[in-house]
């Protein structure tokens, strides 16, 4: 399985005809992760680290990085 949401990057790893991974996967796209529950999942991680945040500072978070899990990351 490859996942990333750098698409131009791994659309060219499989489509591309000089590339060693040309047409060896299934491509499956899946829909953004819903906020409500990206938040939860911040928030929950930050508490197993030590670190509990206040439900609005996760909200907050996912906003600035409009979503994107790599720039959340």
């Amino acid at each position: 399985m490859f996942m990333g949401s750098r698409r131009t990057i791994l659309k060219d790893i499989f489509e591309n005809k000089t590339r060693p991974f040309y047409k060896s996967t299934l491509k499956f796209d899946l829909p953004a992760m819903q906020r409500d529950v990206f938040a939860d999942f911040i928030a929950g991680r930050f508490a197993i680290g030590g670190y509990p945040v206040r439900r609005a500072l996760a909200d907050e978070i996912i906003s600035f990085t409009d979503g994107n899990p790599y720039y959340t990351q």
